[in-house]
């Protein structure tokens, strides 16, 4: 089931120590330049070929973002399709109010 979740409700989960995966969807050189410190990249069109990076727990929380929401909402589709029962969309990288990795 896909739910929204805000950043101030991310840096809430963290500061809590709650587990989740953070996944940054977007292309690798978007990654490069600049992620959400703790995020791993799947760019969304290699999610299946790539799915020993994701977790093997279905419930395991999945944080998922790009850089609008577009492709974000794609990999939460495909996400459901394996079976995660646990996605919350963080939509678009702008929504970060914190500093960027790189």
């Amino acid at each position: 089931m896909l739910k929204r979740i805000t950043a101030q409700e991310l840096i809430a989960w963290r500061e809590a120590g709650r587990a989740f995966v953070l996944l940054d969807v977007r292309d690798e050189d978007e990654y490069a330049a600049g992620h959400i410190p703790g995020s791993i990249n799947i760019p969304v069109r290699e999610i299946a070929d790539q799915r020993d990076k994701l977790p093997e727990d279905l419930l395991m929380p999945l944080v998922v973002y790009c850089q609008s929401g577009i492709r974000a909402r794609r990999a939460c589709m495909l996400l459901d399709q394996i079976g995660y029962a646990a996605l919350y969309e963080l939509g678009g990288i702008s929504a970060w109010p914190g500093t960027l990795e790189r």
